[in-house]
């Protein structure tokens, strides 16, 4: 009898992972793929009931502080979203056919309950911005890093303790935001970031950085390195080599 049970719940287990719906598509449409910029002025829907009147124009759907445990169901509808916020909610984890949404660009999970990338993020295509801050992780997991699409990395008030050696390869990476966290060391190696524009490690434990490579990185506008134990003196110098820069301590 016990190994009846045992079975039983093995099988509805089996079906009910079996039964959880994935998206599909006859076709990839470019046009349904928005630059930053178009991305920006386009409309964002913060209702679930509106965004269901017009499933297939949803681009931007921005559900903050909504109470949300779990990514609404609706969701599966909007097959053309470029952008999917759930900031400030009790969501702990995705469902699978977020990771088959071929247009997603920019996810947004701050101030949630996630401790680690769900595997179907890894599935985005198209992924060029992810937010996880507010959480409750204490590295950023390589397979995130390794995804080539992704520009724009933000994992500020966690509990990370360093930069992570793989981020250090991640030449199209952009921005960069680490504030709030616990890490006390800077590599040299991060001057191999020859493309980043906006690093923020401020709220940390850094007393010493590599002042050298750090003044290389030409296209670097925007750092901040506020509220860390760094010598003013050494920062004043940072500031004087790099003009081309806003740099914050």
């Amino acid at each position: 009898m016990k190994n009846k049970i045992i079975l039983y719940i093995f099988l509805a287990v089996f079906v009910l992972a079996g039964c959880e719906r994935r998206l599909e598509y006859e076709s990839f449409e470019e046009n349904k793929l928005f630059s930053t910029f178009d991305l920006y002025n386009l409309k964002a829907y913060r209702s679930i009931d509106k965004a269901m009147e017009n499933p297939d124009e949803v681009y931007k759907l921005v559900l903050i502080n909504q109470g949300l445990s779990k990514v609404p169901s609706e969701t599966y509808n909007f097959r053309y979203l470029n952008t999917l916020e759930l900031t400030m909610n009790e969501i702990s984890t995705i469902p699978a056919y977020v990771g088959d949404m071929l247009y997603l660009q920019s996810l947004y999970l701050t101030s949630n309950n996630f401790n680690e990338v769900p595997d179907h993020v890894y599935r985005l295509k198209n992924l060029k911005r992810i937010r996880f801050g507010g959480n409750q992780f204490t590295t950023i997991p390589d397979e995130l890093i390794e995804m080539e699409t992704l520009e724009e990395i933000y994992f500020c008030k966690n509990q990370i303790t360093r930069i992570p050696p793989k981020i250090y390869e991640k030449e199209e990476l952009i921005v960069l935001k680490l504030d709030h966290n616990q890490i006390s060391h800077i590599s040299p190696r991060i001057a191999m970031l020859k493309n980043i524009e906006v690093l923020n490690l401020s709220s940390n434990n850094i007393s010493e950085i590599p002042f050298r490579e750090l003044a290389s990185m030409k296209n670097l506008a925007s750092l901040n390195l506020s509220k860390n134990p760094v010598d003013h003196a050494v920062m004043d110098s940072l500031r004087k080599a790099m003009p081309w820069a806003k740099i914050d301590y």
